[in-house]
Parts: structure tokens; sequence; C-alpha cells
């Protein structure tokens, strides 16, 4: 406040404009500022000495902070994200808190421990145990570990942590279930756009070595790659921002208890025409920028080794798995924006059987699910895909184009006997390899039911002793 005076009536801190959220420990104080996805982090008190007048957390600069705890000694920060930063007094925030690839939506601090709420509802502590504040027994913990001790399996949404005890809130309402589920894999679809980003930051500097290597030949076509991925890219970046402000809306809505009938709302606010138009363009985008990006990774070897080293950076920078990264590549992270429609789809048909009933605005319901359905439909129909809803577990082929990857024998079967299939390769390919994985037996049985022969068969008993008796 610019002086260490002790004060009875509340004052304005200086140098702090649009303030976001605030947190207050014993002798030090933190402080989020900004709009939509600028903001700014300060702390004031005793940090490394002390400080009368905030002072901005350098190492937090560009990151968009959505809630700070402050402990005694100690600070956390909760990046939109989900990712976590700690730091103690006197040092920089360098340290991301691993949750083995958890992300987090609320965070909390003791004394000497914190908490974490993860997406999936499951609470994660570490710091001082003396009194049994992390939720089990044993020592002090340096790394976070899951409570699960009487929590169990339940979904837990909030978490509030005192000097030497711990709090939540568990939710069992099936509807507010849903609505976190749904919250839960927009903020990792907004993990996978700021993958994309990273990725667009540095591509130029692989573009140039595909330029420095040209033929005169392949000039044009790498000037059309060069638009494709610059188009797609753009495009990516008004999704990021699309995303950015749903995160927001979404967040503020479910920060606390009974609130899920604004939760609905802030989603359908946020479902705007805007959002359909940039979908669109970029599926009208994807064909040609994925197969023109395969073909170069595949014939140009240099360039192919600098992707994969941008590969190697964005998984350490979002602390991916090992499960998650072994599938992860820069194909199959640009596809990812027309999965996300598909999860909306599936998502929003679970909620509207639950949400019909409880809300007064069926129709908005209604018409949000049918516009998103009608996106699918159009995001699918340059693909070979007879229900859209399959682009969720499929894999991309050489072209960078999505085929399906695996399936149960009765949608195999669906699919292979469908009136629009007409691919001879895939159907050649099941009856040489079906053997593999199931038996003639089997199979016959799913065609049995797929063409309803046994009902038919009746049938044309029926049929055929009518009319023996009308014969005679």
């Amino acid at each position: 406040m610019g002086s260490t005076d002790n004060q009875n009536t509340p004052n304005k801190v200086r140098r702090l404009l649009n303030v976001k959220t605030v947190a207050c420990g014993v002798a030090h104080s933190v402080a989020v500022t900004g709009t939509g996805t600028e903001t700014s982090t300060y702390m004031w008190g005793q940090i490394k000495t002390i400080e009368p007048v905030p002072i901005e957390v350098k190492a937090l600069k560009g990151k968009v902070i959505s809630q700070v705890a402050c402990g005694e000694w100690h600070t956390i920060a909760l990046g939109r994200e989900g990712f976590v930063y700690a730091w103690e007094l006197g040092t920089e925030p360098t340290r991301r808190i691993d949750l083995k690839g958890r992300l987090v939506k609320q965070i909390s601090t003791g004394n000497f421990h914190s908490g974490f709420v993860t997406d999936d509802g499951q609470v994660f502590t570490y710091g001082r145990n003396s009194c049994g504040q992390l939720g089990r027994e044993g020592e002090d913990a340096k790394i976070a570990h899951q409570v699960t001790q009487n929590i169990g399996e339940q979904y837990v949404r909030y978490l509030s942590c005192g000097d030497y005890h711990c709090v939540v809130i568990v939710d069992l309402q099936p509807l507010n279930l849903l609505c976190w589920k749904l919250l839960k894999s927009q903020r990792r679809y907004l993990s996978r756009l700021l993958m994309i980003s990273e990725y667009a930051k540095n591509f130029h500097e692989g573009f140039n070595l595909l330029w420095e290597e040209k033929t005169p030949e392949e000039e044009t076509s790498l000037s059309e790659f060069k638009s494709q991925m610059s188009s797609l890219f753009g495009i990516v970046s008004e999704l990021l921002t699309l995303q950015w402000e749903l995160m927001a809306e979404l967040d503020d809505a479910l920060i606390e208890p009974d609130k899920t009938d604004k939760f609905l709302l802030a989603m359908i606010l946020r479902i705007k025409m805007d959002a359909f138009h940039v979908y669109l363009k970029y599926a009208d985008n994807y064909s040609t920028a994925a197969m023109i990006l395969h073909s170069y990774l595949k014939k140009k070897k240099n360039f192919a080794n600098f992707i994969n080293d941008q590969k190697k950076s964005v998984i350490n920078e979002f602390g991916m798995n090992s499960k998650s990264s072994s599938k992860f590549n820069m194909t199959s992270l640009i596809f990812e924006p027309l999965k996300n429609i598909a999860r909306y789809v599936k998502q929003l048909k679970e909620i509207f059987k639950l949400a019909y009933r409880q809300t007064n605005d069926k129709d908005t319901l209604a018409f949000v699910l049918e516009r998103f359905e009608g996106l699918l439909e159009r995001v699918c129909k340059n693909f070979t895909l007879l229900n859209p809803l399959e682009i969720l577990r499929c894999t991309l082929n050489e072209y960078g184009q999505p085929e399906i990857g695996m399936a149960t024998l009765s949608q195999l079967v669906e699919r292979l006997t469908h009136h629009q299939f007409n691919d001879l390769d895939y159907a050649n390919a099941f009856l040489l390899t079906y053997r593999y994985f199931t038996t003639p037996k089997n199979l016959l049985d799913v065609l049995i039911k797929r063409f309803n022969i046994s009902s038919r068969k009746k049938s044309d008993n029926a049929a055929s002793e009518d009319h023996t008796i009308s014969t005679n």
C-alpha cells in the first residue's frame, strides 16, 4: 500500500487495475489483473524483502492465470489451461506441479500444505502432514498424491484448505456430473489448441528448411503449402480466442454449488454462429493442409527432424505423460478441432436427456443440439464416415484423412454392409483378417442379426403355409 504502517480502514492498493482475483497469506498478498487472455500477477508484503508496493511476477507473464492462493511461505497459481505453478517466497514460480497428466480446475492452500481439484473430480495434496491435513497417513510430501480414503470415486466439486485441515464439497447430481464432464473435455481441448499454437510460432523455421532445399518444380507447391498452413494456423487462433472465452464463462459458472442452470446458459451463449463458421473454415482447409503436410514429412528428412524436435519441445512444455505422448504428433494434433465437434454432440446429447426435464428453455437446448449435429454432418461430408461420431475413434491414414482404427465386430459388419460403403480394399482386408479376432460362426451370427434373417425366415415359412392352405 506504499508503507508498512498498520491500517485500521480499507485503503486502495496502488498499481492494480482491473483486478480479477486476490489472495492473502500471513505476511504477503497476490493479485491477478487484466481482461480476457491478457493477465498480470502481482505480489507484495514479505516476499524476499519487504515490498509494500505490488511488483509483477515476471515468470508468469504471458500465462492466463485464473486463481491464486497463499500459504504462509509459499504461493500457488492456476492457469486457465489447467496447469498449477508453485513457488516459495523469495523465488520465481518455475515449478509446475506434476499431477500425472491431469488438469486442475480449483486450488487452495493451508499454512504449509496445498490441495488441487482436478477436472475428473479428484483431490491431490502435498506439503506438511503433521496433523493429517494431506488426507492420508504418513510423512510430509514434496510430490502431490491423490486423496482416496473416504472420498473414493465421488466427484469433488470444491476444496478449501485451513491451517491444518481440508474440507471438500462432493457433487452427487447427475446433471452436474455431465456438465463437469463437458468442462473437463473442453479444458483438455484448450490445451490441444495451445499446442497447435506452439507449432505455429516456429513453423516458419521449418518452412525455411524446405525453401532452402527446393527445386524449381517445387516452388509452386511450397508456396501453396505455406498458404494452407498459415490459413489453418490463423483459424486455430480464432478457435483459441473462442475457447478462452468459453472456459472463462464455464469456470465462473461452476465455481459455486447449485449453478447448473447458469452453466447451461453460459455454454449456450458461447455457442454463437461465429463458432460454427470458424469450425467450417477449419474443416474446409484441413484436408488439403493435412495431405501436403504428410507429403513433406515423408520426403523431406530435415523438415521431418525439425517437426520431431518441435514435438519434443511441446511434450516437455505441456507435461504430457508417456501414454499420451506415445500417440502424439503434429498431424493428429491438427485433427483435434474436428474431433471436438463430435465430443460436443455426444456430450450435449447426454446433457439434453437430463436437462430437457429440468429447464424451461427446452427450445434453446434443442436448437443448440440440432445446430451442432448439422455442423458435424457438414464437417464429415468429405470423409468416408457413415456415422459422424465415428470420428472420435478413428485414426489418420498417410494422407491425414480419418479412418476407423478400431471397432466392435457389429460396428464393422454394419459398416461393411452399409449401402453407402464402397471401399473394396477395406472389405478385402476384413475378409482376409477377420479370423484373427473372431470365428466364422460369430460372424454369421452378427450377419443374421444385422439382416434380421431369423424373423424373415419365419415370415417366409408362414407365407408358404398360407399359400399351401389356399392352394388345397
